[in-house]
């Protein structure tokens, strides 16, 4: 959320104000709609965005990851759709209702969706397929790219001077509990995955992040 809000112009601090110590789990968005609707894939819904430019609602709340999911889907496959603000409602009953034609949100938060029938998952922002809903496609399957800065990552940070071997000390922690199959299988069950970096990778990690949530936020802020 860091990255995201700094772009904002929301926070005003970075990773470089803290020591990163590393990533320890992520969970990735989904692209869903109503189980009845004539959209397929990610291919029909961009197809029909090309044909009928801003009349797709897809909902998202302003400033949240969804959104820069929407605008990224937008940049990357040259269409536009009528985003619609879901601030103070729940989305799911929004999509229900057929108020609007799809949303993007946590795998997590729609997997009952999906699981009931009720919501088609036309596919996960993510390069790496969730166990147990394999048929649904990746991003990367999708035909996108570049989008790495959009998978939910948490990571976990101290403030700035710790000392190196804490930092690491630390980072091993989380490297155990990655490896250890009972945190696996809890983890994916609530539909997260344990993501363990070495503290060198998590920074160059946020670095990446930062600039690419600026480079898309000019275009929010833009609008």
């Amino acid at each position: 959320g860091y990255p995201m809000q700094y772009g904002l112009g929301v926070a005003d601090f970075t990773y470089k104000d803290f020591a990163p110590i590393g990533q320890w789990l992520d969970s990735t968005l989904a692209v869903v709609v109503n189980a009845d609707s004539e959209f397929k894939s990610m291919d029909d819904l961009v197809a029909s965005a090309k044909a009928n430019p801003e009349t797709i609602k897809m909902g998202s709340v302003t400033g949240t990851l969804p959104l820069f999911a929407i605008i990224e889907i937008e940049m990357q496959k040259d269409v536009v759709f009528h985003k619609v603000d879901l601030a103070g409602a729940s989305k799911a009953p929004e999509l229900l209702s057929g108020r609007i034609d799809g949303y993007i949100d946590g795998f997590g938060a729609v997997k009952q969706y999906v699981e009931s029938g009720q919501f088609r998952c036309l596919g996960i922002i993510s390069d790496v397929p969730i166990k147990g809903f394999e048929e649904i496609p990746t991003f990367t399957e999708a035909g996108f790219s570049d989008y790495e800065y959009l998978k939910q990552a948490f990571g976990v940070w101290a403030p700035k001077g710790t000392p190196a071997a804490i930092v690491e000390y630390i980072n091993n922690l989380i490297y155990q509990a990655a490896m250890d199959q009972e945190c696996i299988d809890e983890l994916q069950a609530l539909a997260y995955s344990p993501a363990y970096t070495t503290v060198e990778e998590y920074t160059n990690n946020m670095k990446r992040t930062y600039e690419k949530f600026q480079e898309v936020a000019k275009k929010i802020i833009g609008n």
